[in-house]
């Protein structure tokens, strides 16, 4: 278990107040949201700046869309690369393009 507190914690939607502590668990999710003055100050670690874990790998690379279902998944960084150069000039910058329009409306 882990207790985190920052500068400044933000929600999605606003700003917590500066007493706020995150409670993540051993899998790392977050498991709760308290103050303080609920936990033992030694066991709180703070960091410098702002956290927002809405923010946690949530980006898209539209310019890959095409590869969608061509590299295989949870092969790691190094193979995911290698994907990329190997397969990135296979379809024609039409198809890509349709690719990325396709995927942007699939995000909203």
């Amino acid at each position: 278990m882990r207790f985190i507190k920052a500068d400044k914690l933000f929600s999605g939607e606003e700003f917590l107040a500066t007493d706020t502590v995150l409670v993540i668990n051993n899998q790392g999710l977050i498991q709760d949201i308290t103050t303080a003055d609920k936990v033992e100050e030694s066991v709180v670690e703070h960091f410098k700046g702002i956290i927002c874990p809405g923010f946690v790998n949530a980006h898209c690379h539209l310019e890959l869309s095409h590869l969608k279902n061509v590299i295989k998944e949870h092969t790691g960084i190094v193979d995911f690369g290698i994907g990329i150069i190997k397969h990135r000039n296979d379809v024609a910058l039409e198809l890509q393009l349709e690719a990325m329009l396709l995927a942007d409306k699939e995000m909203q």
